[in-house]
């Protein structure tokens, strides 16, 4: 098994994504690009 942690700039552990499960993968672009528009707007 292969997994991705999403790490956000606190150091808080946002999420776990199985690396081999093409839906956990989708969930973890979603959750990046989430992230990064949480930065933009702030």
């Amino acid at each position: 098994m292969l997994y991705f942690v999403l790490v956000d700039k606190e150091k808080r552990i946002r999420g776990y994504y199985d690396g081999t499960n093409l839906e956990e993968m989708d969930k973890l672009l979603d959750d990046i690009k989430t992230l990064i528009q949480s930065y933009e707007n702030s």
